[in-house]
């Protein structure tokens, strides 16, 4: 979609209408759990926070419409439905059922709207998905149908007075028409919902939102304030959870225990943990990428551990459980000294290195050998006396080496982080800082749990959640990648060399803006097999191709991997410049720099390899009479205008038939090919002395000076050279000059006949 917000001056911007929108949110729910339904206040109340939602829906269009990853925005998306789950069940119980919160709807939205509007994707495909999402929606959706609908409208509507037209009349037919179906539920009870028929009518509050929307104007607001508005982005999100989870714990009985909130918490966590996994898969290319992932991939695997362990129900289960953890403790703190050396650019001293994979050795060993020795633990069994069952340690002597170098390795790369910190500045600065508050905020659940201000549980596992969180916000937020990949890629996508990956197949990989400017026609996965501009370069029957009269060159180099072929890459690069000085430089080395004509060394051999191959023809010498006089008289510049004329009338009467060349100052010579017959010759020489006096008259240049010729004919029967050739040319023009000049002759040494 390109359609763009048209300003509304001192309007609303972004930042306000968010914040309307999260106001009018906890009006409503404080609404929810303060007073009866059926009140008045409670009535105003939630009709004013039906603004939320249409506002929300608006934003979601607007952001999809200039996301840069769609993909990433769905995830993020997905990941806040799902940390809203708990908080959400427990303010509202058992009133929804089995329906989801309002993030829910909004990815259902989302993911709708991004569909419809893929021009990629085939109709059936995008009719298939839609169907599913408003069967889903309509299944377990906090608001079956109607937030999709207004994200519709708000990303397809052409400008927003269309948008809020459309939305006010989906608005009214949805809630007269729900109305509509609460009037036939009291008489036909086909729903378990018993509403009266105007306890839906605050649903109408939805249409408060219009005025405010055309009230927009364009603008994000707070832009002295980068960290407000960035609050203002997130604050939804964040906002809608956190005041759920506090309403909840203020006002409304408990519907989870804690031990299920406990475990939910850890439920989530892993969730969370696997989504941050598949973020990071489909980032930037790199080593910290993939460093990151083992480290994640590691987290994955304690949480999913740790969880068994707290949902265990004997010892051998728990001590299992346990033993998973500490594999993939191993693994946490070997990939993060990985990760920060290659993400914070730090050399980790090899001794550290050896030391973390023998404290892991050490750790592996203790832990598979529990029970047969008291090195790690000395005793363990059940304790059954809390809220819930989990095992009882006493740890033995090597015990302390785990934790130990777990700790260490965190601590280590918090002073490693604060230190690079002090030594730079700018993007970097912040990639170290991010590191660091992730290294400290696991510190802090450690030490919320060591000092028992978590009641007894240990939530680890939202400990390393922050550490990754803070790792995968620095490496996405602050587009690290490795320094080489970053030289190749934008060597690849500036150079002046157009580039084109094709497969075994003859199917396109990759190609550069170049070729994409050549070639628009170019697709990704595209089969060149029968394009011959490109197949008869990979067959080596070709090498050049033009293109807007430029001249590319085009040559193929396989690619190989593992010492198999695994494709071809197509260099293409504009040699018009090149050619035409190459051109440049061959005419400066071969013609007069005044007239254009060849110079006497070119025309020599040129001549010359006519004259091996016994062409007949006739050499022809000319020299302009009284020359001297004009440069003595009108200066060499009226000279050279001179020149300059003559040599244009000879190559307009050689044409094609011949060639000319200047030998020097007033003098010229030339051989016309296949003609010796004097009648021809003598046509020729007196078009030379007409043209030659009619154009010094026309351009009004001094007309004291004429043309004296001398023609020597060869008839190819016998061998002769350039200096033998040019002598006898010369003493014909030398007896024309004898004979009172602007006349031609003959040399009569040779025999005149046609070839």
């Amino acid at each position: 979609m390109t359609t763009e917000q048209i300003p509304v001056k001192n309007g609303l911007s972004a930042s306000t209408l968010k914040l309307l929108a999260v106001l009018a949110m906890f009006t409503d729910h404080t609404a929810y759990a303060l007073l009866d339904f059926y009140t008045v206040p409670a009535q105003i109340m939630h009709i004013i926070g039906r603004l939320t939602i249409p506002i929300m829906c608006f934003f979601v269009g607007e952001g999809l419409r200039h996301t840069r990853s769609i993909r990433n925005y769905v995830l993020r998306m997905g990941a806040f439905w799902i940390i809203s789950a708990i908080p959400f069940y427990m303010f509202f119980g058992d009133m929804y059922g089995i329906r989801q919160n309002i993030m829910l709807d909004l990815l259902i939205g989302l993911v709708t709207t991004a569909t419809l509007a893929d021009k990629q994707k085939k109709t059936p495909v995008k009719i298939a998905v839609t169907v599913v999402l408003m069967g889903i929606s309509l299944g377990i959706g906090g608001w079956p149908v109607l937030p999709t609908l207004y994200i519709l409208i708000f990303y397809f509507g052409r400008d927003m007075n269309q948008r809020i037209k459309w939305f006010v009349i989906t608005t009214f037919v949805f809630v007269t028409g729900f109305i509509g179906l609460v009037l036939l539920n009291n008489i036909f009870h086909f729903s378990s919902y018993e509403w009266i028929w105007w306890d839906r009518a605050y649903l109408y509050g939805f249409l408060l939102a219009a005025p405010l929307l055309l009230l927009y104007n364009g603008k994000r607001g707070l832009e002295n304030s980068p960290f407000l508005r960035e609050a203002t982005k997130w604050g939804f999100y964040i906002v809608y959870p956190l005041h759920l989870l506090i309403l909840a714990l203020l006002f409304k009985e408990p519907v989870l225990s804690a031990y299920e909130i406990y475990v939910a918490l850890n439920a989530l966590a892993l969730v969370l943990v696997l989504a941050m996994v598949e973020v990071i898969r489909f980032s930037r290319k790199s080593s910290p990428q993939s460093a990151i992932l083992v480290l994640m991939v590691c987290a994955s695997a304690f949480a999913a551990a740790f969880l068994a362990e707290i949902t265990a129900g004997d010892v051998n289960g728990a001590i299992t459980a346990t033993k998973l953890e500490y594999v993939a403790e191993c693994g946490i703190f070997l990939s993060l000294t990985s990760f920060v050396k290659e993400f914070c650019k730090v050399r980790i001293p090899r001794i550290i290195q050896i030391l973390q994979y023998a404290a892991a050795g050490i750790i592996m060993f203790c832990v598979f050998t529990i029970g047969h020795n008291d090195l790690f633990y000395t005793s363990y069994e059940m304790d059954c006396s809390g809220e819930f069952p989990k095992i009882a340690l006493e740890y033995g002597t090597l015990f302390p080496i785990a934790q130990g170098a777990i700790a260490g390795t965190f601590f280590m790369v918090a002073v490693v982080c604060g230190y690079k910190m002090t030594k730079t500045s700018g993007t970097e600065r912040k990639r170290n800082l991010c590191i660091l508050l992730g290294c400290v905020s696991l510190w802090v659940e450690i030490c919320l749990y060591f000092f028992g201000f978590t009641g007894g549980y240990d939530l680890i596992c939202l400990g390393i959640l922050s550490v990754l969180a803070f790792f995968t916000f620095a490496l996405l937020h602050y587009g690290f990648f490795d320094s080489i990949q970053a030289a190749n890629e934008n060597a690849i996508n500036h150079s002046k060399e157009g580039i084109l990956v094709i497969g075994s197949n003859n199917r396109i990989l990759f190609f550069n803006p170049i070729i994409s400017k050549l070639f628009p026609e170019l697709r990704t996965d595209d089969d060149i097999s029968s394009d011959t501009r490109f197949t008869d370069v990979l067959d080596n029957k070709t090498t050049t191709i033009t293109i807007n009269d430029r001249t590319y060159e085009m040559r193929a180099e396989p690619l190989v991997e593992n010492g198999f072929v695994q494709g071809q890459m197509l260099w293409v690069l504009d040699m018009t410049d090149y050619f035409e000085n190459l051109r440049l430089i061959r005419n400066r080395a071969e013609t007069d720099p005044l007239t254009g004509l060849y110079n006497r060394a070119c025309f020599e051999q040129r001549l010359t390899q006519q004259l091996v191959e016994k062409r007949c023809g006739t050499m022809i010498m000319l020299d302009m009479d009284n020359f001297k006089y004009v440069n003595d008289t009108y200066g060499h510049g009226v000279g050279d205008k001179v020149l300059i004329l003559f040599a244009n009338i000879l190559l307009e009467l050689i044409n094609d038939k011949g060639m000319m060349c200047r030998i020097g100052g007033d003098e010229f010579c030339g051989f016309i090919a296949d003609i010796t017959e004097i009648t021809e010759l003598s046509a020729f020489a007196e078009s030379v002395i007409e043209r030659f006096a009619e154009g010094l008259h026309q351009a009004q240049l001094p007309e004291m000076t004429t043309v004296s010729i001398g023609f020597a004919v060869y008839d190819g029967t016998e061998d002769t050279s350039f200096i033998s050739i040019y002598g006898n040319a010369d003493k014909a023009l030398y007896i024309s000059k004898n004979s009172g000049k602007n006349t031609y002759s003959f040399y009569s040494g040779l025999t005149d006949k046609d070839c």
